[in-house]
């Protein structure tokens, strides 16, 4: 991929803070969301004069095309997609402040209606179509089956917090991630793939597409609680499934999908999924 530098508008600028960056040593997937709500935001407020807030994106669909480390300055760039199947989308471009490499990006259909602002040219759109995940949203699953069979579990459960909401009350797209990303671990578990074996392997877990899609509003005070289970795999690449809900009334929050590899740590490369973990899959 080149470094050929988007001439979409800036809508957000910032830094790789090493509290940000995981066990990978890469920034951690939930601040790319943050990155992209914020430019969502500020290109929403630009066209229409209003900030839809958390419901920038009804569905946000996100690809990873390379690792930002600690200290390096991001830069997002948005704009409209007005012409091919994701005619409507909202465009944004995360790059590398200094390089202009291109490090994320993300298609939102947003949630609502759009104004005047730039159209992004076919170069900019064509490195955001989804790869290993089907467009489009994902709607609430039955998770009680799976569940009570042992193919779904409970990854995390916690309070929702005024610090992790919107102007308008609503739960954020990095607050959802950030529930993702720390329920991960168990459901890796869960697949076989367990901490202490990548730690003895030097193997990471790496996200490389991920789409969050909004079911309900949620607010300050209600505990949410996450199920997670895989949804299919491959040889190099497997599929995480969520379901975000109100632990009390059990209504579906939000639903995401995430493709993942295992890599090697020191050549920063993809492996094999283990045959282990292939085989517990099958299992279900």
């Amino acid at each position: 991929m080149t470094s050929r530098i988007s001439s979409l508008p800036i809508t957000h600028r910032s830094f790789v803070n090493t509290w940000e960056c995981d066990e990978n040593r890469h920034m951690n997937v939930q601040f790319y969301f943050r990155a992209f709500q914020q430019a969502s935001e500020v290109l929403a407020l630009s066209a229409t004069g209003n900030n839809p807030a958390a419901r920038t994106a009804i569905v946000r669909h996100v690809r990873y095309h390379r690792e930002l480390v600690e200290g390096r300055p991001i830069v997002v760039r948005s704009g409209h997609v007005a012409e091919g199947k994701f005619a409507g989308s909202i465009l944004h471009l995360l790059e590398d402040g200094e390089s202009g490499m291109l490090a994320a990006t993300a298609l939102d259909q947003p949630g609502y209606k759009v104004g005047r602002m730039e159209i992004a040219p076919e170069e900019d759109w064509t490195n955001a179509l989804p790869r290993g995940i089907q467009p489009g949203p994902l709607g609430p699953e039955d998770i009680e089956a799976m569940l009570e069979s042992g193919r779904a579990i409970t990854s995390h459960a916690a309070i929702l917090r005024n610090f992790e909401t919107g102007p308008d009350g609503d739960l954020l797209a990095n607050a959802i991630i950030s529930r993702f990303t720390d329920g991960a671990p168990h459901v890796w578990t869960h697949a076989g793939i367990a901490t202490k074996w990548l730690s003895e392997t030097n193997q990471g877990r790496v996200a490389v597409e991920m789409k969050l899609t909004r079911l309900a509003r949620s607010s300050e005070g209600r505990a949410l609680s996450l199920v997670s289970w895989i949804g299919d795999m491959g040889e190099k690449t497997f599929s995480i499934r969520h379901q975000l809900q109100d632990m009390m009334s059990g209504e579906a929050i939000a639903s995401g999908e995430v493709r993942c590899l295992v890599m090697d740590l020191t050549t920063r490369r993809a492996v094999p999924v283990p045959h282990f973990a292939r085989d517990a899959f099958n299992k279900y």
